[in-house]
């Protein structure tokens, strides 16, 4: 190879060389800032500072061995590079069969923080779990039910599963379901049932109130009463209803319905 055949050669590798860590800087900026961002983001959720510190460490360092590897291929040391991308390659794949279900929740965790479907303090359910949102971290969420039970739930099943947030409506439909002995006059059991939302104070006023009839047995009818309150009062205001209810058939002679159990 004669002196211009070398100098080309080198030039080439020389501007391969400046553009592999170029991008490779152009990477390590991103990550930066895509942690950054995450690490504003979750402000209203319970993470550590050094988490997002954490994760861009291993992300800049991924493409750092990237780019020496690269390096090492342009340079011609074919043999260096084949043995460290081999020892990486099955390093990598021990490792990432071993954290695999901990990688996936991170990174769903990381999805939930910059398009959040709920906050600390909210009521949600998924997949048949249901509670008051505690703690979002990387890794799971924690839930806690009506009964004070903990709930750990893995964040991969909040971006794979349906989120129902019970907290983000201001405004709840409420439904009581009611059954009256046949013998009584419907009609006044749909009136009183109507009467029994309009006198509740939480019944919230524009909205309307529905009150049909949804079955007839053989022992009972089937009444129903639907009607709107505020989301952080749907508990009270059921028992608050049902239990005006209860006296007005009481005052009125209307009979819940018992249904005929067979003793064998």
């Amino acid at each position: 190879m004669n002196l211009p055949d070398l100098s080309s050669s080198m030039l080439h590798q020389l501007i391969l060389m400046i553009a592999i860590w170029f991008v490779t800087g152009i990477f390590v900026r991103f990550f930066g800032r895509i942690m950054k961002a995450a690490d504003e983001r979750s402000a209203a959720f319970n993470i550590e500072k050094r988490t997002f510190k954490a994760i861009d460490h291993m992300l800049d360092t991924i493409v750092i061995i990237l780019a020496i590897a690269l390096s090492l291929s342009v340079l011609g040391i074919s043999g260096v590079l084949y043995t460290t991308l081999t020892a990486f390659g099955v390093i990598g794949l021990i490792i990432g069969l071993a954290i695999k279900d901990l990688t996936s929740n991170i990174f769903a965790g990381i999805m939930m923080i910059f398009n959040p479907s709920f906050l600390i303090g909210e009521y949600i359910e998924v997949d048949n779990y249901a509670g008051t949102v505690e703690k979002i971290s990387l890794r799971m969420t924690t839930l806690r039910r009506s009964d004070g039970v903990l709930l750990n739930i893995p964040n991969t099943l909040f971006i794979t599963k349906a989120v129902i947030n019970y907290s983000a409506a201001e405004k709840r439909r409420l439904e009581i379901k009611v059954g009256i002995a046949n013998e009584n006059d419907i009609e006044m059991a749909l009136t009183l049932l109507e009467k029994a939302a309009e006198e509740h104070e939480k019944t919230l006023p524009g909205e309307a109130i529905h009150v049909v009839m949804t079955d007839v047995k053989d022992y009972a009818v089937d009444l129903t009463l639907r009607f709107w309150v505020p989301s952080d009062s749907l508990m009270a205001s059921t028992s608050e209803v049902l239990m005006n209810i209860t006296e007005l058939f009481k005052k009125n002679n209307i009979e819940l319905a018992i249904p005929l159990r067979k003793y064998v």
